[in-house]
């Protein structure tokens, strides 16, 4: 009798506890959003073009906040999912990549986020950039074969999302993760306690959607990566279906490119990688 009272105690904490349950005690873990008067909207001038302010639609009637960087004359344009910290002024550099390839960017922020109202769950962060996907499309008038999907660290599994629910180009993802539950497991102690069907939800199951999709994967990773293990993104690579590449930036951590060398080597890959959709 005691034995079952002391496991009906110890379940009924673990529920308590849990990431499906619970969410808000993991809500600092997982989200550092910067609001809009923290970011240096000054700045938002890169290769040559000005980002036009857009606001996208949802379904609860709150309108996202992004920069749309509209490269003269392209039909193809790259869907940028950034991580759990910052805002669209924090990670407007990443627009280079796609104007340096003649394409089109747009970059958003999720709810709770510089301009965008609300709170942040792993549920609303993967509608917002189905969204932003839609928005794209709809309203700018990409073609969704013609949407490249870019996700860094926590975007990973935002553009793998959008990823198993839409027609698009291709799919680079950087500083990402197998899983959330996986990734949960290893930075936060309380999380390696709850059994499965506790933990996180949406599970993020990046390597699952990977390994279902035909269109190219670029994968790209720290080798130095504190945050997120270099082992993800050889469980991405390996669950991955073809055509896939796998690059290793061998002494960058989670934050940054470690040397002028392995920023070549980022941009010949993220290049390669556009040029050949």
């Amino acid at each position: 009798m005691i034995f079952l009272t002391v496991a009906l105690a110890i379940t009924a904490t673990l529920i308590a506890l849990s990431p499906r349950f619970s969410p808000r005690l993991y809500r600092g873990f997982v989200f550092k959003p910067q609001p809009y008067d923290e970011g240096d909207y000054a700045s938002r001038v890169v290769a040559g073009i000005d980002a036009r302010d857009v606001y996208i639609s949802t379904a609860n009637g709150d309108d996202l906040h992004g920069w749309f960087f509209e490269y003269p004359g392209s039909s193809s344009a790259a869907l940028f999912c950034h991580g759990n910290a910052g805002n669209v002024a924090s990670w407007s550099s990443a627009a280079a990549h796609a104007l340096r390839n003649r394409m089109s960017a747009l970059i958003f922020d999720y709810r709770g986020f510089g301009k965008s109202p609300g709170t942040p769950t792993l549920q609303t962060i993967c509608r917002d950039g189905l969204s932003a996907f839609d928005f794209l499309r709809d309203s700018l008038g990409f073609e969704d074969t013609n949407i490249v999907l870019i996700g860094i660290s926590l975007g990973s599994g935002v553009a793998s999302h959008i990823a198993s629910k839409r027609d698009h180009a291709g799919l680079l993802l950087q500083a990402g993760y197998s899983s959330f539950p996986v990734l949960a497991r290893q930075v936060v102690r309380l999380a390696r306690f709850v059994p499965g069907f506790l933990q996180f939800r949406p599970v993020l199951d990046n390597a699952r959607v990977l390994s279902r999709l035909k269109t190219p994967k670029l994968i790209i990773h720290g080798g130095k990566d504190e945050l997120i293990d270099i082992s993800h993104a050889h469980t991405l690579y390996q669950s991955a279906a073809e055509p896939k590449r796998l690059v290793i930036l061998r002494d960058s951590a989670h934050g940054g490119v470690a040397s002028r060398k392995e920023c070549r080597v980022l941009t010949g890959a993220v290049d390669e990688f556009l040029l050949g959709l």
